[in-house]
């Protein structure tokens, strides 16, 4: 929001930094006689969800995700953990990984802990 506040200072004082100046001036600098300054992006694109696995649509296959990322994890997780380390996860699958959580509890592959987080069972 801070960069957002001082872009608008910029751009009020006229200083528009342009993504493609050969393009965008030319077209959206009608009649402005506006300082332009290119943006450095930097050389590295980070994406959010990068290394994040895939929630599986298939119904058979979402125990066993769930269960590998469970196992995973050093740490006990619920299920708006669980459903957040997913790409594209979050509160739309949320509820399908509680109800997954309880099929593998009741499985006795994880096991649920008094605050409502999950572990996996390590076998020796």
């Amino acid at each position: 929001m801070a960069l957002n506040a001082e872009r608008a200072k910029e751009e009020a004082a006229g200083q528009v930094r342009w993504l493609r100046p050969d393009y965008q001036i030319s077209r959206f600098a009608k009649g402005t006689a506006a300082k332009t300054g290119e943006l450095d992006l930097g050389e590295t694109v980070v994406s959010i969800d990068a290394g994040k696995p895939v929630f599986p649509k298939d119904r058979y296959e979402q125990p066993l995700a769930v269960e590998a990322l469970l196992s995973a994890s050093t740490v006990p997780l619920d299920a708006a953990a669980i459903s957040r380390a997913f790409k594209g996860g979050g509160k739309k699958i949320e509820q399908r990984v509680a109800q997954v959580l309880l099929t593998l509890a009741r499985y006795g592959r994880v096991t649920p802990l008094p605050d409502g987080k999950f572990v996996s069972r390590k076998v020796a």
